[in-house]
């Protein structure tokens, strides 16, 4: 397995953890940067399978995308249920914004 440096969202998280199957990413890369956080469903010879899928802030067409990335190019993402277990919560302005994001992406 490898290990490469991982950054949560909110910047809290400075352990290293293992990319394995199921470990949510997102691509160091500035190309793959827009699709966000990924799921790994592969892993061998230091390349992984990233499934990025849209969000409610994605721009159509609304597909998965699928990309063989570089363990170097991915920093691992905890995911908000591993954030909250860890005690770590984003402010609450964050939370807002996004809701009020989604609310008015979903009336237009």
């Amino acid at each position: 397995m490898y290990n490469p440096r991982v950054a949560s969202p909110t910047g809290v998280n400075h352990k290293t953890a293992t990319v394995e199957v199921g470990t949510h990413v997102r691509s160091l890369n500035s190309m793959y940067r827009d699709y966000g956080v990924g799921k790994v469903y592969k892993v061998r010879d230091g390349l992984c399978k990233v499934e990025f899928n849209p969000s409610v802030f994605s721009l159509p067409p609304f597909r998965s995308e699928n990309f063989i990335l570089s363990l170097d190019e991915v920093e691992v993402c905890p995911t908000p249920l591993e954030r909250a277990k860890a005690g770590r919560w984003e402010e609450a302005w964050k939370f807002d914004l996004r809701q009020m994001a989604a609310r008015f992406l979903t009336m237009n």
